[in-house]
């Protein structure tokens, strides 16, 4: 799971395989992440706080967006 951070810009992510969990905010809690299963579509917008990842399963994710991506 990574830590809370931001992103310069809009991404749009397709989970094509395994289970994604994602949060927001900046407090990191796994306890209150949401699970994004396979085949779902998820936009994490520019600039607020978020965290994401896998739980002890494989994860493929497919990433968009514009410009430079950290």
């Amino acid at each position: 799971m990574s830590r809370p951070h931001t992103h310069p810009n809009d991404r749009q992510i397709l989970v094509v395989s395994g289970t994604w969990w994602g949060g927001t905010g900046k407090t990191y809690s796994l306890e209150t992440t949401t699970p994004s299963p396979a085949r779902t579509r998820v936009t994490h917008f520019a600039k607020p706080f978020d965290y994401d990842g896998a739980k002890g399963e494989p994860l493929i994710l497919g990433r968009i967006g514009d410009g430079p991506q950290s």
